[in-house]
């Protein structure tokens, strides 16, 4: 289990842990900075592409929308007619998009919803999100956002990662583009080489660091004695951490049967016998071989490994992590619900085991 680091626009990572700042910018999140600045006479609107208009479902605000040059600011490749009928071109959403080139290809409404419908509907809102800043950039650009040249779609990924979007954001880009985009050279717009290589350039550059980068356990600073059981409250992010989501406490209740059996019971005596062995650590697990320091989780596992093998488990087939999965199905046998499993183990959805 890893605690994932934070990390800034301009790509430098920082040591800390923060939950409130700092958190990188989830892959299918679109981002409020206003895009580069604008490369002026470089349109490339034709009389055969269907022109952008203000759609009445994407919301327009000031800075998203800017209006293009109209008979009196000549374009470089445009004709009048083109210059016209772009004059009120503004941010628009992928959706609304997509539609009005259906229809200027001479396809009816119920093709579209068909064509549109081909996406999740999950899918189709990420997408969504990250194309209105595709368009929003094609309009400053002049450029067409779903029919234009492969130079463009590479300038505007480039543009990202200047200004701080890192790896797997640009990847989340690539395909919500190439969800809308035609295919240039027979190819798709996630395949083009072009844009393939300025991808794996982002990526040796700038290489996207593990989720999770500092390791946490269960603490003695987390730890409580109760009458019921033990308390131990995670003192560090875990690998489930994320904002707005309180991470529960792990409660171990008391086995009143069989004081052998009694994990608490077994858990003060340990924390007893080695409390002079223990240093400076308030991990909860140390090793029993000098200088005693704080055991990895491989070192766990091998502990787990040999109780198995006591049991009689076949090791060579069930593995350490087979515990987690062996322990919940044997409490979904025995009756226990799928919701007290869940909050035990504070998973979120049952797909976990």
């Amino acid at each position: 289990l890893e605690a994932r680091s934070s990390s800034r626009r301009d790509r430098c990572f920082s040591p800390g842990l923060d939950a409130g700042e700092g958190i990188c910018q989830p892959s299918l999140e679109s981002s409020g900075k206003s895009p580069g600045e604008s490369r002026g006479g470089t349109g490339r609107y034709h009389s055969n592409s269907p022109s952008l208009a203000i759609s009445a479902l994407v919301p327009q605000t000031p800075g998203n929308a800017e209006v293009l040059p109209s008979e009196n600011q000549p374009s470089k490749g445009g004709s009048n007619s083109d210059r016209t009928t772009t004059r009120s071109v503004a941010t628009s959403g992928r959706v609304a998009c997509l539609r009005q080139h259906y229809a200027g290809k001479g396809l009816s409404g119920e093709a579209a919803d068909l064509l549109l419908s081909s996406l999740r509907h999950k899918t189709s809102q990420s997408y969504d999100s990250l194309c209105r800043k595709w368009i929003s950039w094609c309009t400053e650009q002049q450029a067409d956002p779903i029919s234009g040249p492969i130079e463009d779609i590479v300038n505007f990924l480039a543009q990202l990662y200047k200004e701080g979007y890192q790896y797997r954001s640009l990847n989340a880009y690539r395909s919500a583009i190439s969800s809308m985009h035609t295919p240039i050279e027979g190819q798709s717009i996630g395949q083009h080489p072009l844009v393939s290589r300025l991808l794996k350039g982002a990526f040796q550059t700038c290489p996207p660091l593990p989720r999770y980068q500092s390791t946490w356990d269960l603490s003695l600073k987390g730890y409580r004695n109760t009458p019921e059981g033990a308390v131990f409250i995670p003192t560090a992010l875990a690998k489930q951490s994320r904002p707005g989501r309180v991470f529960n406490e792990f409660f171990f209740p008391k086995f009143s049967g069989d004081d052998n059996l009694c994990p608490v019971k077994s858990l003060n005596l340990f924390i007893e016998r080695t409390r002079e062995i223990r240093g400076s650590t308030d991990q909860l697990f140390i090793s029993f071989i000098k200088p005693h320091q704080a055991v990895t989780s491989s070192t766990i596992a091998r502990w787990l490994k040999q109780i198995m093998e006591a049991a009689g488990i076949d090791t060579s087939v069930f593995k350490a992590h087979s515990v987690r999965g062996a322990s919940t199905s044997a409490a979904a046998v025995q009756g226990v619900t799928t919701k007290d499993v869940l909050n035990a183990a504070d998973w979120s959805t049952d797909l976990s085991f």
